[in-house]
This record gives structure tokens, sequence and C-alpha cells, in this order.
């Protein structure tokens, strides 16, 4: 994905053929590389995501009720607020102790947290417990059009920028790098 800090896994445990019918992992013979084999997930046996649950403050807490999450493997701290604005608006307001920074994702960015072993919403539910099965604004544009990653099946599309959608605002913390 080209994020600063690593990449998440995709959150996919299956492997499948041509066709899109599954196989087992273990017979990938013209289909070599996938994730459901090879990748953290896989050798966890569940979706290897890294999350830290973060109090308003931003200080470490237990998943439920959880201001932002902090992605150990991109070194990304998300609001789990979900944003009703117009593209382009600066998410500016403090959250989780992290004062200034925050702002609309990349679309690299929000497709690193799609666990595309999940649908309706697309994400680890227990980490981001607010997301709507929409499209989520990213920073990236193109024309009169800006890119969302729609969090009911974890695609992406181009969408009229003077639409209203969700947003999910990130930040990465001065001086905290991943681990």
């Amino acid at each position: 994905l080209g994020l600063p800090g690593g990449r998440n896994d995709t959150g996919q445990t299956a492997c499948t053929d041509t066709t899109g019918a599954a196989i087992a992992c273990a017979a990938l013979t013209g289909h070599p590389g996938q994730d459901g084999r090879y990748g953290r997930d896989a050798q966890a046996g569940a979706p290897a995501f890294n999350y830290v649950a973060l109090d308003a403050s931003g200080s470490a807490t237990t998943f439920g009720g959880h201001a932002c999450v902090a992605d150990q493997v991109t070194g990304l701290v998300w609001s789990t607020a979900t944003l009703a604005m117009p593209w382009g608006a600066v998410p500016a307001a403090p959250r989780c102790g992290i004062a200034t920074g925050w702002r609309l994702p990349t679309r690299r960015e929000l497709l690193s947290i799609v666990h595309h072993g999940a649908s309706g919403p697309a994400i680890a539910a227990s980490a981001f417990p607010a997301t709507h099965s929409a499209p989520y604004w990213s920073s990236d544009a193109a024309g009169g059009q800006a890119w969302a990653v729609d969090f009911s099946d974890g695609g992406t599309r181009l969408l009229p920028a003077a639409q209203n959608h969700v947003a999910r605002p990130v930040v990465r913390p001065a001086n905290q790098p991943p681990t």
C-alpha cells in the first residue's frame, strides 16, 4: 500500500481460484502468494490487525466506548467518530490528546483498515464500532470528484465532491513511530 511505517494485512483468510471459488490454501499451485495463505492473518489464524484503543485523553483503554484507535502497524491514529461532512472539510478538532494534524485520510490509508473478510461494514467492528456501511471520503480527488472507500464492501469509487458523505479523521502523531 505504500504507507509509511508498514501496511496492514487484509483480514482475508480464505484462498480462491480464477473463478472466485474457494479452494484450500495448501492446494495453491496456479495462484501463489495469496494473502489467505501468506499474510499475517494466515499466520495468526484470524484477522491480524493490531489496534490499541485510546480514550479521549489519548491513554490506552479497552475496546468499547473508545475515542480513537492507534494502528500499531501503520503508526496512524484514527478517530472512531463518523463525521458527516462535505469533501475537503478539515476535521481539525482535538481528539484523544492530539491537538493538531487531524485530516482526511488518503485512499490508501482508508484501504489499510478495510477488513476484506467482513462486510456490512467491512472493518474490524470492535475497533471501529461507529462505522457505517457507506462511502467514507478520502483526501484524494480527480477533477470535481473525490475518491471514497465504501465500508459496505471495501470497494473504492469516485463521487461528486459537492455531495455530503461521512469521513473518519486520521493523524500521524509526531515522534510516534509504529512498532
